[in-house]
């Protein structure tokens, strides 16, 4: 049949059945539409039209999830004011999440996701790999930077968890490629590895230009109000406390090493060049109201101010606060 409304047309070809004792409904069948004001319908300012044609299968039981099987072709969907082209949808929607293939074929960029992904599950699931080829993100409005910049990466995700703080698995990055008119970069791998064993967090980064672990009991957003809490203690003046106090119980170490800056340099500007091994490592109480910071940098430059030898000392080992900062400057 023909759906005609104020915002657009919708052509069903399904097949309906339903079962009202057992509170369920199926249909099968096509479900086809032609510049549908998506934005519109659903209130989202950053949506718009969209033209689409899809083969579903899908159930319905009472107070739970639908089960939808799609496959078909989005031929164009507007978002953030661009119009997307070629979408395929290959997959199943089942209990909050899409298990499937999802491919983007458009003159800025293609993208080709397939696994499975749960947000509305109590404890979110990610298991996919996605291949991104060539996507220019200022063509996409998706950022005002990096004009006529081209990225390409593999993405392999197995992980659990709805933040970093929750998150339980792994992320592996490859062949990450940045191209920009006057400037390029590529890096061969990332690996990310959150674990937790004996009632300790893990977390380790492991890449050719930074290796990073941290061990212990942390919640990432908290760690600001714990240093404030500590610093507090010797400059009360300075550090009001908070309207609403934020409860922190952090209790971890951290080792971090980099070999180059490159990435930060290149990708986002940052005017930072490290020349050799350089080291961040210490740890953090909030209970014994304890922490110590310590960084050895051999030999950098910032803007156009080389240090050398520079080391970066912070700690309370006692009841009071030490800060220290050395290095030398060549003449």
């Amino acid at each position: 049949g023909l759906v005609r409304t104020d915002i657009g047309s919708i052509k069903t070809d399904l097949k309906l059945s339903s079962n009202k004792e057992k509170g369920y409904f199926s249909y099968s069948g096509a479900v086809k539409t032609e510049e549908f004001e998506l934005g519109n319908m659903l209130a989202n300012d950053r949506l718009g039209k969209v033209t689409f044609n899809l083969k579903v299968e899908g159930s319905h039981y009472e107070k739970q999830y639908p089960s939808i099987v799609m496959k078909g072709l989005i031929a164009s969907i507007d978002y953030s004011d661009y119009n997307y082209e070629n979408i395929t949808l290959d997959g199943e929607y089942k209990q909050g999440g899409f298990n499937g293939e999802i491919a983007l074929d458009d003159e800025n960029g293609s993208v080709l996701l397939n696994g499975s992904i749960n947000t509305a599950s109590r404890v979110p699931t990610f298991n996919f790999h996605a291949n991104i080829r060539n996507v220019r993100p200022h063509e996409l409005h998706l950022t005002p930077k990096y004009e006529d910049t081209a990225v390409s990466v593999q993405l392999t995700a197995d992980f659990t968890g709805g933040s970093i703080d929750e998150m339980m698995g792994e992320i592996n990055i490859d062949s990450l490629q940045f191209t920009a008119p006057e400037k390029s970069y590529f890096l061969d791998n990332i690996n990310i590895t959150a674990t937790r064993q004996d009632k300790e967090n893990q977390l380790k980064l492991t890449s050719s230009f930074l290796k990073a672990s941290i061990e212990g009991n942390y919640l990432y957003h908290t760690l600001p109000a714990s240093v404030m809490n500590i610093m507090r203690r010797y400059i009360p003046s300075l550090i009001q406390p908070d309207k609403k106090p934020i409860r922190t119980n952090n209790n971890f170490s951290f080792d971090i090493h980099i070999f180059n800056t490159e990435l930060l340099s290149t990708v986002f500007d940052i005017p930072l060049k490290i020349y050799s091994h350089s080291t961040v490592k210490g740890y953090f109480n909030d209970q014994a109201q304890r922490l110590r910071v310590e960084g050895y940098f051999p030999r950098l430059q910032y803007q156009n101010t080389f240090i050398e030898s520079g080391l970066v000392l912070c700690e309370n080992p006692t009841d009071q606060f030490k800060a220290c900062l050395l290095y030398t400057s060549p003449s």
